[in-house]
């Protein structure tokens, strides 16, 4: 089995030191079950020659195109752009036979340039809700309630009044990865219309924080043509909070937006138009449905949240073995 880990797939050194901490925590797997000693300098070319006599490599890549192996481990997911770190990641994901992705977390997310984060999101041949394993169905709760305490969190409790406050749209970057081609300037001149059609009900527009102001402007101006010149009510949140928007709302509706996750933990109900949303399987899946949506019962969101808590690791998670324990049951590499 080779494990290739794709350094340039990372866009800056402080990801390149995330994949590092990986590299060094499947070494440090692999060292507690050949030598049954936690990893360090001086057995760490003894685990390396151990694991080749179980015909097992994990090294580093420098490569600028994919090269042949079993499991490819990238930073983030391919865009279409002339960037390195893209073209590296699209010519993994069209030859890869297996990929796990580091990726931004799912609890206890900011806007972060640097994607310096203490927790990343780790999935196997995918990022999203539907398409990648995460091997974690039926979670128990010990990882939700170490997220809960780390970044202040409460149990789910209750659904907010969905039929009182604003009908809030969670805009995305356009072009991301999780829009999976989606133009977000149709998707939120559809989503207004749908509602229109049935209600006045004032409706927030939250942009992405991260937008620049040249994209906001070049957003803002395509629908005020098409759609807003004609349509009360509608409002563009660009300076508030995501909380503050949501605790004026009453229901709010996303394509794959990350913020959707941190609605439902404010008890604002959700409707998630794909199947990547990770509030897919406990929201609506129709615009229609704003007046009546879903409300999944407190057992199944607190399901939904230890299942999600399973999505994402710590740096010392990463860097210790602990990760690619979780991961490696999938891959049975174990076996191998």
């Amino acid at each position: 089995m080779r494990i290739n880990i794709f350094m340039l797939s990372a866009e800056n050194d402080n990801l390149k030191n995330v994949l590092r901490k990986m590299h060094r925590g499947i070494l440090s797997y692999y060292s507690k079950e050949l030598l049954s000693t936690k990893l360090n300098d001086a057995n760490y070319v003894h685990t390396q020659r151990l694991l080749k006599t179980k015909d097992i490599w994990v090294g580093h890549v420098y490569a600028e195109k994919f090269k042949d192996c079993n499991v490819a481990i990238q930073f983030g997911s391919a865009k279409a752009r002339d960037s390195l770190h893209h073209v590296v990641k699209t010519d993994i994901k069209e030859k890869a036979e297996n990929i796990l992705y580091i990726e931004t977390p799912l609890l206890g997310r900011t806007i972060n340039n640097k994607h310096d984060y203490s927790y990343y999101r780790i999935g196997l041949n995918g990022f999203l809700n539907g398409d990648a394993d995460f091997n974690n169905d039926s979670s128990p709760p010990d990882r939700w309630n170490e997220l809960k305490n780390t970044f202040g969190y409460k149990d789910f409790t209750e659904w907010k009044d969905h039929t009182s406050g604003a009908i809030l749209l969670l805009a995305q970057l356009p072009g991301d990865a999780s829009l999976r081609s989606q133009s977000m300037a149709e998707w939120i001149q559809e989503t207004i219309c749908k509602i229109r059609q049935q209600s006045d009900r004032k409706i927030i527009v939250r942009l992405h924080p991260a937008m620049s102001a040249k994209g906001k402007a070049a957003l803002i101006g395509d629908m005020y043509e098409a759609i807003l010149d004609n349509m009360n009510n509608v409002e563009f949140s660009n300076n508030g909070t995501l909380v503050q928007d949501l605790n004026r709302s009453g229901i709010c509706i996303s394509y794959t937006s990350g913020s959707s996750i941190d609605a439902v933990l404010h008890g604002v109900p959700c409707i998630a138009c794909d199947e990547g949303n990770f509030v897919y399987p406990i929201s609506s899946k129709d615009v229609d449905d704003f007046t009546n949506p879903y409300l999944a019962d407190k057992d199944t969101v607190m399901q939904w949240l230890y299942d999600l808590s399973y999505c994402q690791w710590s740096l010392a998670e990463i860097q210790d073995g602990t990760a690619w324990k979780h991961f490696s049951k999938l891959l049975d590499f174990d076996n191998a």
